[in-house]
C-alpha cells in the first residue's frame, strides 16, 4: 500500500468531516419565488411576471402572477382545486386562459399531480392594481384551495432582465482574439508533477 501524502490525508478527512458532519442539501429546496403549503396542497415558485420594457407595474394595470400547483395526495386520493385568490393591492384576482382571458372558475390538481400556472398557459392575474409595483416587490396574496383552505404568501414581482438575449447585449460581430506570442526573455512556468 503506497504511503500517505498529506494531501491525501487532507482529502480523506475533508470528506469524512462532510459526511459524519451531516452536511448535505436541505431537506427542502427552496427555488426563487414563494412557497408554502396546506393541507396536502403545495404551492411553489409563485411570483409576479418581471415588469414590462423594466419600467414598474402601474397603478391601473392588470398584473400576471405564475406558481406551480401540488397535490401530495396518493394516486386515488381527493383532488386539489384552486377556486380563487385576492390581494389588498389589486381590485381582484382572477384566473385566466393563455390569451388573458377570463377561464374556469378553478384549477383542479389530481391527486398526486401538479399543475404549472405560467405564461402561455392558464395562470392568475391581478386585476387594476392600486400602487405601483416595482421589480423585487413584494405583494401579499392569498389562495384559495377546496377542500383544504386558505394560504397566504408574500409574491414578489420578479426583477426585470434587460434584454431577451445574449444576442442583444453582446455585438453581432467580435473580433478574434489572438494570444499573444511568448516572449524569449520570460521564462518558462515551473513543472509540477
Amino acid at each position: 500500500m503506497p504511503p500517505r501524502t498529506p494531501v491525501r490525508a487532507l482529502a480523506v478527512g475533508t470528506l469524512a468531516a462532510l459526511l459524519l458532519g451531516g452536511c448535505a442539501l436541505p431537506e427542502s429546496y427552496n427555488q426563487p419565488g414563494a412557497n408554502g403549503e396546506v393541507g396536502f396542497v403545495d404551492v411553489r415558485y409563485a411570483h409576479l411576471a418581471e415588469p414590462r420594457d423594466g419600467d414598474p407595474w402601474r397603478e391601473g394595470d392588470d398584473v400576471p402572477l405564475y406558481l406551480w400547483v401540488y397535490n401530495d395526495n396518493e394516486p386515488g386520493g381527493e383532488a386539489a382545486r384552486l377556486v380563487g385568490a385576492e390581494s389588498p393591492v389589486a381590485a381582484s384576482v382572477d384566473i385566466v386562459a393563455p390569451e388573458g382571458e377570463d377561464a374556469p372558475q378553478a384549477v383542479t390538481v389530481p391527486p398526486d399531480g401538479f399543475r404549472e400556472l405560467e405564461r402561455d398557459r392558464v395562470h392568475l392575474v391581478l386585476r387594476d392594481v392600486e400602487q405601483t409595483i416595482r421589480g423585487g416587490d413584494f405583494v401579499p396574496v392569498t389562495f384559495e384551495f377546496d377542500p383544504v383552505g386558505s394560504l397566504e404568501l408574500n409574491v414578489q414581482a420578479q426583477p426585470p432582465t434587460y434584454g431577451e438575449s445574449p444576442e442583444e447585449i453582446l455585438p453581432e460581430e467580435t473580433e478574434e482574439v489572438v494570444p499573444e506570442e511568448p516572449r524569449e526573455d520570460m521564462a518558462p512556468p515551473p513543472a509540477f508533477g
